[in-house]
């Protein structure tokens, strides 16, 4: 019996009938993944055999490029909605530093493009299938670099290459899996043997609550409000972080507790070091006074308060930094009183 027979066969009564050219074309396919090929004893036989299952469920009537079904079709709609778009890398699972200048863009006409310290990527075609990331086609222009982003460059081709999990980044290693997929602001690729690399957008530039204002020296800051990751902050061009890394105050502290910032110390400075006091306004509070311990008011130049978008910031001088923040209404009542740091 032919291989078109035996597939026609294991399909069921209700399949349309195998030919040798779709046999072809979904090897073909499968191979085209490969091109960055690595030497493993009878890997055409594996490519053949990993297909079957796929070839098999194709016949069985619509598009065999396209094939979904069910439950699982709607959520691989999601998860392509939800991965869709620019991402910078984040995390990957090996221990070696990852740097700037990683990205991936899964395109919505799908096609895919990418960039690292090495070279470019790009791929024919991407979409996901029962919950994976599948990549046609994908291809590098790659030259000599230093080992470590060599090594991140290989690792991210090969998860890419690997049909890894959609899910979303948690925190290092760990993906989150349930729930909608919705409009995601972070991306986790795991491959079968549990590598990753996690990517997250920038928050800033995807119409959140921020309010943006100068420094001193002229640089410009701006907090975010990342419902993913709390506030986030950038002092002119470095990009300081979230809540999510630190965090900037203790878990289930009052919003509204003051944060210090600063773009030369790390993302969540000590109190005397921050260059930036920033946090979400309390319920009815549209104006701030922050002060020290001996009642000394601050200098309030170049505060913004926005209560629409229930935020505030104000520039500081490191080493002199105000203890505690009075929050006030319209009518100048104080509504809380808050220390900077918790």
């Amino acid at each position: 019996m032919s291989l078109e027979d035996t597939l026609t066969r294991a399909a069921g009564p209700d399949a349309v009938r195998f030919t040798a050219d779709d046999v072809a074309r979904r090897v073909a396919g499968r191979r085209r993944t490969r091109r960055r090929a690595r030497a493993v004893a009878g890997a055409a036989g594996v490519v053949v055999l990993l297909g079957l299952g796929a070839l098999v469920a194709d016949r069985r009537g619509g598009d065999p490029d396209d094939v979904r079904t069910g439950p699982a079709a709607g959520r691989d709609e999601e998860l392509v909605a939800a991965a869709t778009g620019t991402w910078d890398l984040r995390g990957v699972s090996i221990v070696v530093g990852v740097g700037d200048g990683v990205s991936l863009e899964l395109r919505p006409d799908g096609t895919l493009d990418g960039t690292t310290p090495c070279g470019t990527f790009r791929a024919d075609g991407w979409t996901v299938e029962a919950g994976r990331l599948v990549v046609d086609g994908l291809a590098t222009d790659s030259h000599r670099c230093h080992p470590d982003p060599g090594r991140v460059e290989s690792l991210l081709l090969d998860v890419l290459e690997g049909r890894p999990q959609v899910s979303r980044w948690v925190d290092d290693g760990v993906a989150e899996v349930a729930g909608p997929a919705g409009d995601w602001t972070t991306l986790q690729l795991t491959a079968p043997d549990g590598s990753f690399v996690a990517f997250e957008r920038d928050v800033r530039s995807r119409g959140l609550p921020a309010i943006a204002g100068e420094m001193p020296d002229g640089r410009a800051w701006t907090v975010t409000d990342s419902p993913e990751h709390g506030l986030c902050v950038t002092l002119g061009e470095v990009d300081v972080g979230c809540d999510g890394v630190g965090p900037a105050i203790a878990a289930g502290a009052d919003p509204a507790t003051p944060r210090g910032a600063t773009g030369t110390v790390g993302p969540h400075p000590g109190e005397e070091a921050a260059e930036l006091l920033y946090a979400h306004l309390p319920a009815g509070a549209t104006a701030v006074a922050p002060e020290f311990d001996d009642g000394r008011p601050a200098d309030l130049a170049g505060v913004v308060v926005d209560a629409d978008v229930g935020l505030w910031g104000l520039p500081v001088t490191p080493g002199d930094v105000p203890d505690l923040v009075r929050y006030r209404d319209d009518r100048g009542r104080q509504i809380s009183v808050l220390r900077v740091g918790g």
